[in-house]
């Protein structure tokens, strides 16, 4: 077990209908039992084996961001910036053999920015657009596999009837 705490503060300027918003979080990821016992042959004749002396990941992170309605409310425009650093990373690497297996490594950094817009053409329906950029870098400055630098979601939403909403959403994930 761990404990894990997140304060989340909300500054509200009403005169200018603005919110400035922070946020700083811990957080612990147990390795999965395929990650510490896990053995899967490949067809090519290699295989990956679990690692059973795994640490778990810890992490510390914040971000920062402002929101702005306009419009009477009827459009929000939003940016924010975070950063997370992550200690005994568990990352899947590749042996000699090209055998692989998960290993921790010392700590890894990712941080970005997030910006989008909120609108809402009546009561009942909200068009939202948003994108995010990330930037990984591990203890040695390699980029971290499998998380996209870019991802773009465009969603519209309305109410049909009292109890039932439509939602049509769009997202597009970088490499």
């Amino acid at each position: 077990g761990a404990k894990t705490w997140r304060l989340t503060p909300l500054y509200a300027i009403p005169e200018t209908a603005t919110k400035l918003k922070a946020s700083y979080s811990t957080g612990y990821r147990a390795p999965s039992l395929y990650e510490r016992f896990g053995s899967t042959p490949t067809n090519v004749g290699t295989a990956y084996t679990g690692n059973p002396v795994l640490k778990p990941e810890e992490s510390k992170g914040w971000e920062v961001g402002i929101e702005q309605a306009m419009n009477g409310g009827r459009m929000e425009p939003h940016f924010t910036y975070y950063k997370n650093r992550i200690a005994n990373l568990i990352k899947v690497i590749y042996l000699p053999s090209f055998d692989s297996t998960s290993v921790n490594i010392n700590g890894a950094t990712i941080e970005g920015y997030e910006t989008g817009i909120l609108f809402r053409p009546s009561n009942d329906s909200t068009i939202a657009a948003d994108y995010t950029r990330t930037r990984t870098q591990d203890q040695n400055g390699q980029e971290l596999l499998r998380r996209p630098r870019q991802t773009a979601t465009v969603q519209g939403q309305t109410r049909i009837a009292p109890q039932a909403d439509l939602t049509l959403s769009l997202r597009y994930t970088g490499r």
